[in-house]
């Protein structure tokens, strides 16, 4: 598994994309560590970001940003600068 997140990691695309988001869920995971998610719905589908505890409480739901990814070369987007707040 951790060779399959490595090279999903180092062969990612290197287009930047700018895609919306808007916060649908928000969960805590309590299994070996505490570990805090905010769920999002975009026009890719449903995607889960893992944040710090500090973090947590800013996301509310209904709240729209945009973020600057790259597309995983296996699945998934990797953030290549913090969250933009869309202010309605």
């Amino acid at each position: 598994m951790g060779l399959r997140m490595n090279l999903n990691y180092w062969l990612k695309d290197k287009t930047i994309e700018i895609i919306e988001l808007q916060v649908i869920d928000k969960n805590i995971s309590y299994e070996k560590a505490t570990d805090y998610y905010i769920v999002f719905n975009s026009n890719y589908g449903r995607l889960k970001n893992k944040v710090s505890r500090r973090n947590y409480k800013s996301f509310l739901i209904g709240e729209k940003y945009k973020a600057s990814v790259n597309k995983g070369f296996i699945e998934g987007y990797f953030l290549t600068e913090p969250f933009n707040k869309i202010n309605d």
